[in-house]
């Protein structure tokens, strides 16, 4: 076929795959899923799959963005696309020092569009309950919104492996991983869903040969430093402190700014490795003269475990009054 015709050819595989899916999910019980919206522009899905995967290996998350941002001016009916783009406002918000109240009303812009050209889905609804449990602090609601998502679309990967990460958050294991599991198996061919599956184990210290994870989400891209930084998780929540100082040693240079991929290299140098080392990064990043935006939550749990604690309540309050 000529490449115009890649779009016909992209539904039609899909259609077969949600066929083979609904006969075996509905001797199950379970209802079916429902098509995303696409894009009729070549270049616009072009920038979009890069973005995505970007995205997926967590890699370049700017890249992402400045993918999809095209991906959209090329086509303002790409619904997908907005929704993607929300979620890597969402992620850049939790690995950079991105102003929270910039990006989270970024995303919810992002969001309304999205159901404005599909209509209900649960993608937009999945995010918004990601929202709940991140900047409004509303963890029913977001439950809740997971709930309302799943009854739209059962088969939705992405809301069970946001749904994971949420169970973990407030300490439900068994559900973490379950929901995480789950997306693994609606979507076995996604490096998202996998990633997503190894670290929340990683962080419980549970269920597998951490290793084997780690090597083959490396074939698969994913950017190295995070993998370091996950296993490093892993070995700490088994109180294996020497092979988790190795992986944070392997994490890389110190960061220009403070953001979640790295907090827990510095509380694991400050705690178990080098004091010294966590205390010059700290008063370096404390002493910045830029307009980079210093997460007050992760530096109050640092400047906590250095015994700081007076100085630690300080940020925690700048964390509250940014809602950050």
């Amino acid at each position: 076929r000529e490449l115009t015709d890649i779009f016909d050819i992209q539904d039609e595989i899909a259609e077969k795959v949600t066929h083979a899916l609904r006969l075996l999910l509905i001797s199950k019980g379970e209802k079916t899923p429902i098509v995303s919206h696409k894009t009729n522009s070549l270049e616009a899905f072009d920038l979009y799959l890069k973005g995505k995967n970007h995205l997926d290996r967590r890699f370049n998350t700017a890249g992402a963005i400045e993918c999809l941002q095209k991906a959209i001016d090329l086509d303002s009916s790409f619904g997908d696309a907005y929704n993607t783009l929300a979620f890597a406002h969402i992620y850049h918000l939790l690995i950079s020092n991105f102003n929270p109240m910039e990006g989270y009303n970024t995303a919810q812009i992002l969001l309304n569009k999205a159901s404005s050209v599909m209509g209900p889905n649960a993608e937009s609804m999945s995010l918004r309950a990601v929202l709940d449990f991140y900047h409004r602090h509303d963890y029913a609601g977001g439950f809740e919104g997971f709930e309302r998502a799943l009854i739209l679309d059962p088969l939705h990967a992405e809301t069970y492996r946001m749904k994971a990460y949420m169970h973990q958050l407030v300490g439900e294991r068994s559900e973490a991983i379950e929901n995480a599991r789950r997306a693994v198996e609606l979507d076995p061919l996604s490096i998202n869903t996998k990633l997503s599956f190894w670290d929340i184990q990683c962080k419980m210290g549970v269920g597998m040969d951490a290793k084997i994870g780690y090597e083959d989400l490396k074939t698969m891209g994913v950017s190295e430093a995070l993998l370091n930084e996950i296993l490093g998780q892993y070995y700490w929540a088994i109180g294996n402190l020497k092979e988790a100082a190795v992986c944070y040693s392997r994490v890389g240079e110190p960061p220009t700014n403070l953001n979640l991929q790295t907090v827990s290299q510095f509380v694991f140098q400050a705690k178990h490795g080098d004091r010294s080392i966590a205390e010059a990064q700290i008063l370096r990043l404390k002493s910045k003269e830029d307009s980079t935006y210093l997460k007050p939550g992760y530096l109050a749990v640092i400047l906590f475990y250095l015994g700081e604690f007076e100085s630690s309540k300080k940020y925690i309050a700048n964390a509250e009054r940014d809602n950050d």
